[in-house]
């Protein structure tokens, strides 16, 4: 008990003075999983498919989109493989994801490494469409819908798909209590899930503050089943679903087996080891 509440006021400190894994630090985690990353494309790719409605996109050859943290640029090869005529500018924080989108050779596409949210704060000039995958959880929500307005033409549209509140249930436990044990070796917290929206209406009440309206709204869960714990450790941290957790701790190394030990016990259900990806999705219209 005593631990537990050294704990919860080293985090409630951090938070406050927003000494938290930076934007940066996530950067960093996702170049060293850019090779794994296509096993999350594999598995949820299929749910990303679902903001990719380019019947709410202007039929102007000359058309303009941006991909916002684009990662290995799934939903830049949809759009060109529909047909699209016009230009995409697919940003995002990791050099090293950007990388593997190095086979897409059209001067249709520009790539630009950087933070997402000052990219659209200094960007010159208006842009038709803005899609998001997977990356509502690392930005400022307010500072992007923000930006996002003032990036996109009357009536534009903004695609966004998340993690939403609920996803990887029991995970945070796990970390909370292996800190708990390791609060000596404990750096700073992460607020990422403090940012995931509660579901469909969340995610609504959000864009609706900014003056953005649904156009189509969803929410989903994937179930991933692994045999061993190890493989589901494994998996989480090659798909980024455990991006920035290695900035918790002094060294990480000296924590997985921990994590490990309480997943075995945790996540055991039906003979496999069990974890969940909550998420909602979501096409908005900028109002007037």
């Amino acid at each position: 008990m005593i631990n537990k509440i050294k704990l919860y006021g080293k985090l409630i400190r951090s938070l406050i003075l927003k000494e938290v894994v930076t934007n940066e630090e996530y950067g960093l985690e996702y170049n060293d999983i850019s090779d794994t990353y296509k096993f999350w494309s594999e598995q949820m790719g299929k749910h990303v498919d679902k903001i990719i409605k380019l019947q709410y996109l202007s039929r102007k050859d000359d058309s303009q989109i941006i991909d916002l943290a684009c990662g290995t640029g799934y939903i830049t090869r949809k759009i060109l493989a529909s047909g699209f005529k016009g230009s995409i500018e697919a940003v995002d924080i990791s050099p090293n994801m950007l990388e593997k989108c190095g086979d897409i050779k059209t001067g249709k596409v520009k790539f630009i490494c950087g933070d997402g949210i000052e990219f659209l704060k200094n960007r010159i000039g208006k842009v038709d469409a803005i899609y998001c995958g997977w990356a509502l959880p690392y930005l400022n929500y307010r500072h992007f819908l923000k930006s996002a307005y003032n990036a996109l033409e009357d009536e534009g549209i903004i695609a966004v798909i998340s993690n939403s509140q609920g996803t990887l249930q029991g995970i945070e436990d796990i970390y909370l209590e292996v800190m708990e044990e390791n609060i000596n070796k404990v750096i700073k917290p992460m607020d990422a899930r403090i940012r995931l929206p509660r579901g469909v209406d969340g995610l609504k009440k959000w864009f609706q503050k900014y003056n953005f309206y649904p156009l189509e709204l969803g929410e989903g869960e994937e179930i991933i089943k692994c045999d061993t714990p190890q493989e589901l450790y494994d998996w989480l941290c090659k798909t980024g679903a455990l991006a920035g957790t290695n900035k918790i701790f002094e060294n990480m190394d000296e924590i997985h087996s921990s994590v490990i030990e309480k997943i075995k016990a945790k996540k055991y259900k039906e003979g496999k080891y069990v974890i969940n990806h909550r998420f909602v999705y979501g096409i908005f219209k900028k109002g007037n």
